[in-house]
């Protein structure tokens, strides 16, 4: 399964000008969001393994 960090690890390194959303509040919605998709895996494995055909 391919991990989201290395994307969120280019945005923080990336200059936020204008950008109101810090970047700590990003990395909690990120972090939120692979919690997600592990309970789901955990609850329906048949129908994801189906959608990742």
């Amino acid at each position: 399964m391919a991990t989201h960090e290395p994307v969120v690890e280019r945005e923080l390194d990336e200059p936020h000008a204008g950008k109101k959303s810090s970047p700590k509040i990003r990395l909690a919605k990120v972090s939120d969001y692979a919690a997600r998709v592990k309970d789901l895996k955990e609850r329906f494995p048949r129908i994801l393994a189906r959608l990742a055909e």
